[in-house]
């Protein structure tokens, strides 16, 4: 007989802060902030091993001792999720605007790169305004997390002040990352152009990691 004790809580969060409670037990504690925990309901389980699949249902229920109904736990699973969501986005824009200060680092240190080094300066400093200028991606990040902890840090439906928190910081987000988005389109034939020109190495804009030594077209290397 195996005892398998499943975790009822969605996919790990894109969070750049995450650490141990103080509670934690050696070896047997996950870090946190964890996925958003399944409301009550019932579920499919699927276990694989091999080629072999076993499929059951798994009931989840509510503590009865905790007084919640369950449409207070579906909203707050559905805005945790949504929380989620945007946590992901903000870290892919995150990603990939770090991977361009990473090349521009590789860049500088190019022999024919003196000529263009105030373009460089230029670019490196808009780049690092939406990583962590104000309402960049990594403060919005740890606002997100803030937000999110506090919905999932108790058994009940979001207060008015947080879904009110959580619309205003998905809006910053939305801002910021349109504003990243068409700055870094306009390298794509602005600054990869002059780059070109000067027989440089050109900028990959989709890169979402350091990628030594890569040429670029110029101008098709759109997000």
């Amino acid at each position: 007989m195996h005892r398998f004790v499943w975790d009822l809580h969605g996919a790990p969060l894109a969070v750049l802060d995450r650490g141990y409670p103080i509670s934690a037990v050696f070896r047997d504690t996950p870090l946190e902030p964890r996925g958003p925990l399944v409301p009550p309901g019932r579920y499919t389980v699927i276990l694989k091993a091999g080629a072999e699949t076993a499929t059951g249902v798994l009931l989840v229920k509510m503590d009865p001792r905790v007084p919640v109904t369950t449409a207070a736990l579906h909203r707050q699973y559905g805005l945790a999720t949504a929380l989620a969501g945007e946590l992901k986005r903000d870290d892919e824009a995150l990603a990939r605007v770090r991977a361009l200060r990473q090349q521009l680092v590789a860049l500088r240190g190019h022999p024919a790169a003196d000529s263009l080094k105030a373009a460089i300066d230029s670019v490196d400093g808009h780049l690092a305004g939406f990583e962590s200028g104000r309402k960049g991606l990594t403060g919005l990040n740890g606002d997100l997390a803030q937000v999110y902890g506090i919905i999932e840090g108790a058994d009940a439906a979001p207060t008015s002040q947080v879904e009110r928190a959580a619309v205003d910081l998905r809006i910053d987000l939305e801002l910021t990352l349109s504003l990243t988005k068409a700055f870094i389109q306009s390298l794509g034939t602005s600054f990869n152009g002059r780059l070109k020109a000067a027989n440089l190495p050109t900028l990959n804009l989709s890169a979402r990691g350091p990628v030594p030594g890569h040429v670029g077209n110029g101008e098709g290397d759109e997000p």
